[in-house]
């Protein structure tokens, strides 16, 4: 049997209304609703429609996210829930009409970024936006961070991410993350009168400036070097990889407070195995006596750990090189 769509179609004239429909789990996402996400934004391209609006079932919620509970092993075809995530959005992205999120509720990670993707956002005032990857373990897709980077500057930027911290409907528009916001009993109707008035313009004219400003916000991304990309690759997947993930997902799905520890591994250990071997074995010995009272420390609990150890522990990569250097020169 065929399960439900999760991605529900309504056409109003020359708007069309993408609904994602998944209340159950606030409407999150999984593999299944962004491949219908992906498809439905190539049929709006296809139908002519001049004005797309996105907007979660029920009052509640746009868009939490990817399901955790999806994230349990690869996706179809060995799947990644980032590569999913990207694919969508560049397929909202490469929608030739202005697209619109009435964001009806909460937004957050996946369902934050599809909002930024939009060209123009409508906020409800009990909306509240954040992006959450820092908690999870994740590190964000670059074009990802760049929607956000365009959207509300380097600084706001660093805060959502590196805080993991949501914000409410005013703080959004005071940021640039949402064009407007409307009382709850407005919002919808404000962000459908939005959508006809542009769908009411010359859609030549309306496609063709979309286009152009695209093709202006493209220029940026053109500086990465190639091996810049292959450096946020490795990065990426690295995040995936790691114990801090899955953690990540244990914790949320106990409702507690996730405890990182992979931080451990690049600051400490990887010093180490650059080294020369003779050096490599004996400083590894060292290290594991010397922070043996730290490791309880290390995962998140309160427990007492000698200043020159919580000093030592909280340096930098070059910093702990030359710490083994001078021990062993």
């Amino acid at each position: 049997m065929t399960p439900p769509a999760k991605i529900r179609v309504e056409d109003r004239g020359f708007v069309r209304i993408l609904t994602i429909d998944n209340p159950g789990k606030r409407n999150a996402f999984d593999y299944g609703s962004l491949a219908e996400l992906t498809r439905a934004c190539a049929r709006a391209a296809e139908d002519r429609v001049r004005c797309l609006v996105l907007r979660g079932a029920g009052d509640q919620a746009f868009c939490s996210g990817f399901d955790i509970d999806a994230m349990e092993g690869d996706g179809p075809d060995g799947d990644r829930p980032d590569l999913a995530t990207e694919r969508a959005m560049e397929a909202v992205e490469a929608v030739p009409c202005p697209t619109v999120a009435f964001v009806n509720g909460a937004a957050f990670g996946a369902g934050c970024e599809l909002a930024a993707t939009c060209d123009l956002r409508i906020a409800s005032q009990g909306a509240k936006l954040g992006m959450p990857p820092a908690k999870l373990g994740v590190v964000y897709a670059a074009a990802g961070v760049r929607r956000f980077l365009a959207l509300v500057g380097p600084a706001h930027t660093r805060e959502m991410f590196f805080t993991g911290r949501p914000v409410d409907a005013a703080k959004a528009l005071a940021i640039g993350l949402v064009d407007r916001v409307a009382s709850p009993a407005d919002a919808e109707a404000a962000a459908l009168a939005l959508a006809e008035e542009i769908a009411s313009n010359a859609p030549l004219a309306v496609q063709g400036m979309k286009r152009i400003l695209r093709l202006l916000e493209e220029t940026h991304e053109r500086g990465l070097t190639e091996a810049e990309r292959v450096e946020i690759a490795s990065l990426r997947t690295r995040a995936f990889e790691s114990a801090d993930l899955r953690e990540g997902r244990a914790a949320w799905a106990g409702r507690r407070l996730a405890r990182k520890t992979a931080w451990m591994c690049t600051a400490i250990w990887e010093p180490i195995h650059s080294l020369p071997t003779p050096m490599k074995v004996r400083s590894s010995a060292w290290l594991k006596r010397s922070t043996r009272n730290t490791s309880s420390w290390c995962m998140g609990t309160k427990l007492p750990v000698p200043a020159w150890r919580r000093r030592w522990v909280n340096v930098g990569v070059s910093s702990t090189c030359r710490r083994v250097d001078r021990r062993w020169n």
